[in-house]
């Protein structure tokens, strides 16, 4: 929403189109997450293309406001490069998988923290 929220304040007409849904059985947990990876970098590639565009176009500002979603981008594909580095260590036995997500749960913790700890100085 962050960018139909721009493309708006910009006086920009957005459309949103059907999204597929994803398969009900994901199949084995490391070929999913190295799903997840390709299309992260499916992700990072569109975003870059857009600053690309934004560069070429002389838009400063929609360049900077790229800039949030280039370092997302390469948050989310460490953190599924970790996962993957994990998988492949441990495999997918159980313990590993519940190591897996205790740390991806205080990892979600300490964000959602941080975040609410930005809106309300935000607000102050």
């Amino acid at each position: 929403m962050k960018m139909v929220r721009y493309l708006l304040d910009q006086g920009s007409s957005v459309k949103l189109g059907a999204i597929e849904a994803p398969p009900s059985q994901a199949g084995a947990i490391l070929a999913m997450f190295e799903r997840t990876l390709e299309h992260e970098r499916l992700v990072t590639a569109a975003i870059n293309d857009l600053v690309d565009h934004a560069l070429t176009e002389k838009d400063h500002a929609t360049n900077i406001f790229l800039h949030w979603f280039v370092t997302e981008q390469i948050e989310e594909e460490a953190t599924v490069n970790d996962i993957l580095g994990r998988l492949r260590l441990f495999g997918d036995r159980g313990e590993g998988l519940l190591m897996i997500d205790n740390e991806l749960g205080a990892a979600a913790k300490v964000m959602a923290q941080a975040l609410a700890q930005a809106s309300a100085a935000a607000m102050a």
